[in-house]
C-alpha cells in the first residue's frame, strides 16, 4: 500500500475524528482492557522497569488484552538492548580477530525491533506526529535515564 497507513478507528476517536467521516464499527470488538501489572514471566530488570514506566501511562483504549504480547516482546527487546550495552562497556567493540563484537549486532537488531514495536503503539516522535493525539502529558518519571538527561541539559546550558 502506498502512502501513510490508515489510522485505526480507535485512534480516530481519540483524535476527535478530524475528517468527520463515519467511523466504522469493525474495530468495536469489545476487547476488554488488559491488566496493567507487570507479568511474572517478564525477565530482566530493564524489561520490568520499562513495563512499569510505560504501561500505566497508556490510554485505556490503546491497552487491551490483545496488546499485551506485543508490548511484552518490546520489553524483552529492551532487555536485550540494555544487556548488549552493558557487555560492550566491559568488552571492546572489535574483538581480537578484528571482527565486530556480536553484542553490537544484537543490540542494533534489538533497537530496530523496538522501534518497529513502539511505532505500533505510537511511541516514536514520528508516529506521535502522524497520530496528532490530544493526550495529556504524563508526569516525567524520576529514573536513572531522566536524571542523566537533566544533568546533560544543565551542562549544555552552562557552557
Amino acid at each position: 500500500m502506498k502512502g501513510r497507513p490508515p489510522k485505526s478507528d480507535t485512534l480516530k476517536r481519540l483524535d476527535g475524528n478530524p475528517g468527520k467521516r463515519p467511523i466504522g464499527q469493525a474495530e468495536n470488538l469489545n476487547v476488554p482492557e488488559a491488566d496493567r501489572t507487570c507479568p511474572d514471566d517478564l525477565k530482566g530488570k530493564h524489561a520490568r522497569e520499562l513495563w512499569n514506566r510505560i504501561v500505566p501511562q497508556l490510554p485505556a483504549s490503546l491497552w487491551t488484552v490483545t496488546d499485551v504480547p506485543l508490548f511484552f516482546a518490546a520489553c524483552q527487546e529492551w532487555q536485550l538492548y540494555m544487556q548488549s550495552r552493558e557487555q560492550l562497556r566491559k568488552e571492546s567493540l572489535i574483538n581480537s580477530e578484528g571482527l565486530a563484537n556480536p553484542a553490537a549486532r544484537i543490540g542494533n537488531a534489538a533497537l530496530q525491533n523496538l522501534g518497529k514495536i513502539f511505532g505500533r503503539f505510537g511511541m516514536t516522535p514520528q508516529d506521535r506526529r502522524a497520530l496528532r493525539l490530544n493526550l495529556t502529558e504524563a508526569p516525567v518519571p524520576d529514573d536513572e535515564l531522566t536524571k542523566w538527561r537533566r544533568t546533560r541539559a544543565g551542562a549544555r546550558r552552562a557552557t
